[in-house]
């Protein structure tokens, strides 16, 4: 196995521990997040992170009324039934925004 068949091994094993950037992370509160569920500011928790989804919502495969559905929720249950976590990075990496703090 070559260095490059390593790495992407090694990231493929790590793709469910999904974290922003310290760039970006920051902690944010289930009251912080319940504040941002509309179309113009849509935001939810996955796990522990927080995605702030309103420029994804026109591009959802299954619409915009399926997230809005948990807009300023925790629709980690319902996103686990229906999808892999890796499909975060690959179609929205910019949405996450941070952390749950509480």
């Amino acid at each position: 196995m070559n260095r490059l068949d390593t790495l992407s091994s090694h990231l493929t094993a790590n793709v469910n521990s999904i974290v922003p950037c310290a760039a970006v992370q920051r902690g944010y509160t289930r009251a912080e997040v319940a504040k941002h569920k509309t179309e113009k500011d849509c935001w939810v928790i996955i796990d522990k992170m927080v995605l702030d989804v309103t420029t994804f919502l026109p591009d959802h495969p299954g619409g915009k009324k399926a997230i809005m559905l948990f807009a300023g929720k925790d629709a980690t249950e319902e996103f686990d039934m229906l999808h892999k976590r890796e499909v975060i990075q690959k179609y929205t990496p910019n949405s996450i925004i941070g952390t749950l703090s509480d």
